[in-house]
């Protein structure tokens, strides 16, 4: 998945290329200039700030180029586009394009062994019907699909978008050249598509003045006509989960269960007080202002590897509504072997419907029953408080429906008021009106008069203890937050913009699970050993310092990765956990600060 700009580079014919028109290159005009000429052809020329805004170029960038305009006569002097310019317009007019779908697609397996790469979807859609779609609304309907992998899947495009498709039978022996070949007497004021790509923005147009092939939307330097620049945000994303979903499930788990825990933390970047939505402003007179946003995690709390995140403006977080999203995205093949555990700011029925929707067990921690705003408010009189530590069972039929037998038997009809946010209540209802639902309250003791209350889903099979461990396992969300920030440097940013600041965020989430995985593996590998135990403390693998190796070792690529994991599986600390009392003072190792932005 890519977004797009242009290059004025040799042809090469790639995955990630798109060629326009095959002819004698001409000396006559950059990228800017013909952005320049093209908004001129669209709309007059009013004053060079609208030109400017229209063509998406600076005001100095305008003005150094209408100079060349009116120099290569392009333009009169009233900034009006010439005969010349009109002429090579139209001879220069897109009139066809042809689509490479031939190839097996290499870079794709496994997902490509059922469905050839252009029909594969990407937001509900397939790659190749998008292009099309995009060619069709710049005016261009004579297209040609060279196939050859599965090319009977393809035969429906004919019906439905009118192409003429062409068979490469030498598809698995040849590359895309000899598809080329196949289609040479169309290839004048052409587009050649490969069939494997995504673009957010349509990067065709009804006019084209040179031969250009994509690589990124972003020009750096205004001095230069095309520059490759930054991945778009959704790249990352999309790289991001695309790496999580092909992460090593843990080999550790707690009675049979992965446990995932959710919680969010501010990340703080440099300041700019424009960008509304990120910017706190202290009520205290002395405290400046400061930038930061939002990031929530879906953690596996065993491996600390993160599953998911979702980024909010630091103003307007909203961690409830974080986790919904997490939840539609989590997809696992066993949703029973997964728990859910969160602390007293997910406490919400919706949240709990939607864990029940997706057949996933939870342990939420949850207010007093004594609050008017907990869920338990409802069942106090039901939970012997008196108790220092209990275990009771809830049971309701819950309804969307108000009857008189509901009303007179309220310990076992629980009405749900519809107008409520609970949107995956309806859900689970499916037109029943009629839902039941039982779960477990604990209460624990945690401290000398200080008690804690957990509602879960799960059997009881888990036992008080179990649920206690459970429960303390949602720490070490906390933990790989922490490892994120001042181990692999979450603190340090080099951008100012909150779209390159989310790349960036992005990116360091993979490093980070990357090293993460290696981490794992160096401690499977020191199980392996089976070493007796004759130390005063126990001993694990540093994570701080597995991070940092890993983070060279992505970076330089020089060691193979089973050296690099027995050189992690070196660096073990003792744990005290049981005799410190204090945390240990972590410092963050930041990144060499660059001077773009």
């Amino acid at each position: 998945m890519i977004d797009y700009s242009y290059d004025q580079s040799p042809s090469v014919l790639n995955s990630f290329i798109v060629l326009f028109t095959i002819r004698k290159r001409e000396k006559y005009m950059n990228k800017q200039e013909s952005d320049i000429l093209n908004a001129l052809l669209i709309e007059p020329f009013i004053n060079q700030r609208i030109l400017a805004e229209v063509s998406g170029h600076s005001l100095g960038v305008v003005n150094r180029s209408l100079k060349e305009l009116i120099k290569l006569e392009y333009i009169d002097d009233s900034i009006r586009p010439t005969v010349k310019a009109i002429t090579e317009f139209k001879q220069k007019t897109p009139q066809r394009a042809i689509i490479l779908a031939a190839g097996f697609g290499m870079r794709m397996v496994p997902i490509n062994t059922e469905m050839p790469k252009g029909l594969l979807e990407v937001n509900g859609e397939p790659l190749i019907e998008r292009i099309i779609k995009q060619l069709h609304e710049v005016g261009i309907k004579e297209i040609y699909v060279v196939i050859g992998f599965m090319k009977e899947k393809y035969e429906y495009l004919i019906d439905e978008y009118d192409v003429e498709l062409v068979v490469n039978a030498d598809y698995a022996a040849k590359n895309n050249l000899h598809s080329v070949k196949l289609v040479k007497e169309h290839l004048e004021n052409a587009y050649i598509i490969p069939c494997d790509i995504w673009c957010d923005r349509n990067p065709f147009h009804r006019h084209e003045l040179y031969s250009w092939y994509m690589v990124s939307d972003l020009v750096d330097n205004e001095e230069s006509s095309e520059i490759p620049s930054q991945i778009s945000l959704s790249a990352f994303e999309y790289l991001f989960s695309e790496f999580s979903s092909v992460f090593p499930a843990t080999t550790n788990t707690f009675k049979d269960h992965c446990i995932l825990a959710c919680d969010g933390c501010h990340v703080v970047y440099t300041t700019n007080s424009e960008i509304i939505e990120d910017f706190n402003k202290p009520h205290l007179i002395d405290y400046k202002g400061y930038n930061h946003m939002h990031l929530n995690g879906f953690v596996d709390v065993i491996s600390k590897a993160f599953i998911d995140v979702v980024i909010q403006p630091g103003q307007k977080p909203d961690e409830r509504q974080a986790l919904h999203i997490m939840l539609d995205h989590f997809q696992p093949d066993e949703p029973s072997k997964y728990i859910i555990t969160a602390d007293r700011g997910y406490e919400s029925y919706d949240l709990l419907f939607h864990c029940e929707l997706k057949h996933l067990s939870y342990v939420f921690r949850v207010k007093a029953p004594s609050s008017p705003k907990s869920i338990l408010s409802y069942y106090k009189n039901e939970l012997p408080d008196e108790q220092d530590e209990f275990d009771v069972t809830i049971k309701r039929f819950l309804t969307d429906k108000k009857t008189n037998i509901m009303r007179s038997q309220s310990d076992v009809y629980r009405y749900m008021n519809p107008s409520k946010n609970i949107p995956h209540f309806q859900q689970l209802l499916n037109h029943k009106h009629l839902y039941f639902m039982q779960f477990r309250v604990i209460k624990m003791k945690v401290a000398e008069d200080s008690y804690e209350y957990i509602i879960t889903n799960l059997p009881y099979s888990f036992d008080l203890e179990d649920l206690k461990t459970c429960y303390h396992w949602r720490w070490q969300i906390e933990v790989a937050f922490r490892y994120l920030k001042h181990a692999n440097g979450l603190l340090y940013f080099h951008s100012k913009k909150p779209e390159y600041l989310k790349q960036e965020i992005y990116a360091n989430l993979i490093l980070y699970n990357f090293g993460v995985f290696l981490a794992n593996e160096a401690i499977q590998e020191n199980q392996k050993k089976k070493r007796r135990i004759t130390n005063k403390y126990q001993y694990e693998v540093d994570f701080s310092s597995a991070l940092k190796i890993s983070r060279k070792y992505f970076i330089r690529g020089r060691s193979s990765e089973s050296r690099i994991i027995k050189l992690i599986a070196k660096y073990i600390h003792a744990v005290k956990s049981e005799f410190r009392q204090f945390s240990r003072p972590l410092r963050g190792i930041g990144a060499i600060h660059f001077g773009y932005r």
